[in-house]
């Protein structure tokens, strides 16, 4: 008799909440709402800030005839100004993060004398929080016969000498070609910056 009672009782309270005709229905309370856990913000809101204060990474560039120019970014995501001034130091690697017998160049003229407008005097840049500076990567992707290609998968970069690197990868690789060289620019200030 009560398994009998229990399985009518749901129906007649189903039932029983339906509004007979010139009444208000009667509502119900929706699913709690559930408040934030304070502390607690999704890296995908607010990714998170290395401990150097800044982030770095390679934006699409340019290709024309062999010749590559992608620009090297650096954003200060700290909440301090940072002073940045002088070439980037690059380490290039391969797939598994070993350095590659790769020659770094300062400048970008000895990788074509049609870039010579990318070689700014040296001078620092101060970011305040939010602002960027940026430097170009040039290489040619030439072949000479009986030379091994190299493709440079990622970068460990320091933003100059004695500050912490950190490893950038592009969205492709750098095909170097047999030339074995980049050229990197002195750092200047972005001008698609924000303004502090």
């Amino acid at each position: 008799m009560i398994r009998r009672l229990l399985t009518v009782l749901p129906v007649v309270l189903v039932l029983g909440a339906c509004a007979a005709p010139g009444t208000t229905p009667q509502t119900w309370p929706g699913p709690p709402s559930v408040s934030p856990v304070p502390g607690l913000v999704s890296p995908t809101v607010l990714p998170t800030c290395p401990p150097s204060g800044v982030r770095m990474r390679f934006t699409d560039g340019d290709a024309a005839m062999g010749l590559r120019v992608v620009r090297l970014t650096l954003t200060n995501c700290g909440s301090q100004t940072y002073r940045v001034g002088g070439y980037p130091e690059l380490r290039p690697l391969d797939a598994d993060r070993a350095v590659l017998d790769v020659t770094v160049l300062p400048g970008v003229t000895e990788i074509s004398t049609g870039l010579e407008q990318l070689d700014i005097p040296d001078s620092e840049v101060v970011l305040a929080p939010g602002q960027m500076a940026s430097a170009a990567v040039a290489w040619r992707n030439t072949y000479e016969a009986g030379l091994e290609s190299v493709n440079v998968d990622s970068v460990s970069v320091s933003p100059q000498e004695g500050r912490p690197f950190q490893t950038v990868t592009p969205d492709h690789p750098f095909d170097l070609g047999s030339t074995g060289r980049l050229g990197v620019t002195r750092w200047e200030a972005d001008s698609t910056s924000p303004s502090s």
